[in-house]
């Protein structure tokens, strides 16, 4: 990543440029890493993962509100059948 980008990921992660560099460079070295660094890693990786939109369910959701939506059509017509 060019010293521009990196700025750039900082700035958007409201991060000091300086340390995101170091803390990458311990990564890319394999090298000890403090928590203060795998936090600000953390901190820039969730900032840049895209989000799930709020309109879309989520897949586990969307299955049990499925088999809730069934349990009740049937609920439904067995109260038709009972009168």
């Amino acid at each position: 990543m060019s010293v521009r980008g990196l700025e750039g990921v900082a700035r958007s992660a409201d991060v000091d440029a300086d340390q995101l560099a170091d803390a990458i460079l311990k990564l890319e070295e394999g090298v000890d890493m403090s928590l203060d660094d795998v936090n600000l890693l953390s901190k820039v990786i969730d900032n840049l993962k895209p989000e799930q939109a709020e309109s879309e369910p989520a897949p586990a959701d969307t299955k049990a509100d499925d088999l809730l939506a069934i349990k009740k059509k049937k609920l439904e017509i067995l109260e038709l059948l009972n009168g």
